[in-house]
């Protein structure tokens, strides 16, 4: 047994009992089709069928959770267009371009430190968007990403929103993801990525982790760190 199963055991015994019968039936068909693939993937690339199919039915879990889990969105201005302007002539010392641009991007998590599971986690994002003198309109997105914790390549969640829907305008805002992490999602680092885009083209990433630990044995109880 490697060192990973107990901590899958748990888990899975932890979210069943709090799950009702219909639940316990999802839950048991993505945990199913998550382990068929996962062994049929390293027997593939020779390796071990039990050691893959134990990831796979994390991932298949975690998949569900991520899937059924609310993200909440919230986005608002700080500086209109004209501030942001007057800041890159400022900082640049030439006219603002044809094309708009991203001149800032800043993220954040909140909790950054270690905190017990079912609590909020939210990514704050700063995004100084610069509007180009041939852009009448210009719409600003970010997309918040949530990859598997063994296959990192694996995106189990995406969830992309507009950041100036109401103005499609240039300026400051204050963008905002936030979710309450589900019982049941099996030990391990996830990594968190996001994405601005710009009239659909992509102009910035970001790229954090959130790590999810359990603090007791039964029942589950679970925190999580983003690093």
């Amino acid at each position: 047994m490697n060192k990973r199963t107990p901590f899958l055991l748990l888990s899975s015994a932890a979210l069943l009992a709090a799950c009702s019968a219909q639940e316990m039936q999802d839950f048991g068909a993505a945990g199913m089709l998550g382990a068929i693939a996962g062994c049929a993937s390293a027997k593939a690339t020779g390796g071990d069928c039990a050691r893959g199919a134990s990831y796979g039915a994390a991932s298949g879990v975690a998949t569900k959770l991520f899937n059924d889990m609310l993200i909440e969105h919230r986005a608002r201005r700080l500086k209109d267009k004209e501030a942001v302007a007057t800041a890159y002539k400022k900082e640049k010392g030439s006219a603002v371009p044809d094309q708009s641009e991203v001149t800032r991007y800043e993220t954040s998590t909140e909790p950054d430190a270690v905190v017990e599971g079912g609590m909020r986690y939210i990514l704050t994002s700063q995004i100084a968007l610069l509007q180009g003198l041939k852009e009448p309109e210009v719409l600003l997105e970010e997309e918040l990403q949530l990859y598997d914790n063994v296959d990192t390549d694996n995106m189990l969640r995406s969830v992309r929103k507009p950041v100036n829907e109401d103005s499609k305008t240039g300026g400051e805002f204050d963008n905002q993801f936030a979710f309450i992490l589900p019982d049941g999602i099996p030990e391990g680092v996830y990594p968190v990525r996001t994405k601005v885009y710009v009239n659909g083209k992509e102009k910035r990433d970001y790229a954090t982790a959130m790590q999810v630990v359990f603090i007791h044995h039964f029942p589950s109880q679970q925190r999580i760190a983003s690093r």
